[in-house]
């Protein structure tokens, strides 16, 4: 991959990431037939956190500057940590009982979330174009989900709910200590979760 610039790679990493979002997504659908929600974490949660400890060791994340304990009572990492736990449950929750395009859709007002976030907790600067982007998105995913009828039910609300603590989560990881590992925050969020 050398021969390839830094922004090439990232959107190489990129993509491949989303890559294993979508395959992620798709199997956790599909095992909703046979086991349930809490079960079908836990079995995610034990693979996930394997190959994540792994990976942390390998790369050194696990050196901590500010030592272990030092470093996961920052408030930050357990808020992130209770933000993700949050929307894993409430994004598969959604995502065990209305169709994946219907809760994929709905995730797609993260980028607006964030930045009305962003604007409102930061003092970010967000002009009228991102604002009226805003309220388009939110609009295009009230088509989606359609409350009002028939189609709308308690799922589609998770789905929000699980958009909500993404949200939140994101904004708290700016928060993040720049000596904390990024990739140990990952593996103690994917503890938290599958416990």
């Amino acid at each position: 991959m050398d021969r390839f610039s830094p922004n090439s790679r990232g959107a190489i990493f990129m993509m491949l990431s989303m890559a294993g979002f979508v395959l992620n997504d798709a199997g956790m659908k599909f095992v909703s037939t046979d086991l349930n929600l809490f079960q079908a974490i836990f079995i995610r949660g034990c693979f996930a956190c394997g190959f994540m400890f792994l990976l942390a060791w390998r790369m050194g994340a696990l050196n901590l500057p500010d030592g272990f304990v030092g470093t996961l009572s920052h408030p930050s990492v357990w808020a992130r940590a209770v933000c993700e736990v949050g929307a894993t449950f409430f994004f598969l929750n959604a995502l065990f009982h209305i169709p994946l395009g219907n809760v994929t859709a709905v995730l797609q007002l993260l980028p607006l979330t964030i930045t009305l976030g962003a604007a409102f907790l930061f003092g970010e600067k967000v002009g009228w174009r991102r604002y009226t982007a805003i309220v388009v998105g939110f609009l295009g995913v009230l088509l989606i989900i359609r409350p009002g009828t028939d189609g709308f039910n308690i799922y589609a609300l998770s789905a929000l709910a699980a958009t909500g603590f993404v949200t939140f989560r994101d904004l708290i990881t700016r928060k993040l200590p720049a000596t904390t590992p990024s990739l140990f925050v990952s593996l103690v969020t994917a503890v938290a979760i599958m416990l």
